[in-house]
């Protein structure tokens, strides 16, 4: 998760993560909720070492999408457009298990690779539905090998997501 934080700070982006949500009889978390001011765009990224079960992953992916515009009214924010990215950890298994749902994958999210990234670096019209795999972290032998540290965004109101991990100001 830490790679995706430093990409999409790095560009531009105001980031959270483990944004929980209880709204509408829905209940979970965003593992990145990413907001860029300039544009007014939000970014929701699912995190994923390996994809496990990919119909589970669009529904979950699409419901925190559906979440998080009123999200991030709660927290002051005007959102003109909401885009959704599963991030994955590139090695042989995951390309393997994304390769295995071709179809679904580029019927859910068919934005791919450089073009994710130069979104992300320019976020505009129209809003993307995109998978991106992520390099391994160097000194990493495999994305198995590295420990995700999932952090609680404190209850406090602010006017942006903060791009701090451990919740203080």
């Amino acid at each position: 998760m830490d790679v995706v934080v430093r990409l999409l700070g790095a560009v531009g982006w105001e980031v959270e993560v483990e944004v929980s949500f209880a709204t509408g009889g829905e209940r979970g978390s965003i593992d990145v909720l990413g907001y860029h001011p300039a544009t007014a765009s939000l970014v929701v990224g699912e995190v994923k070492s390996v994809v496990p079960d990919a119909q589970a992953t669009v529904f979950l992916l699409d419901r925190k999408a559906r979440v998080a515009p009123e999200l991030a009214r709660r927290r002051g924010l005007h959102v003109r457009r909401v885009s959704r990215v599963l991030f994955v950890g590139d090695d042989k298994t995951a390309r393997r298990r994304i390769a295995r749902h071709a179809a679904l994958w580029a019927a859910a999210l068919p934005v791919r690779g450089r073009s994710v990234t130069a979104w992300l670096r320019n976020p505009g019209d129209p809003p993307i539905s995109g998978l991106l795999f992520l390099p391994r972290p160097s000194g990493a032998a495999s994305w198995d090998a590295v420990r995700v540290r999932r952090v609680r965004a404190r209850a406090t109101r602010r006017r942006g997501p903060s791009t701090e991990r451990d919740g203080s100001p």
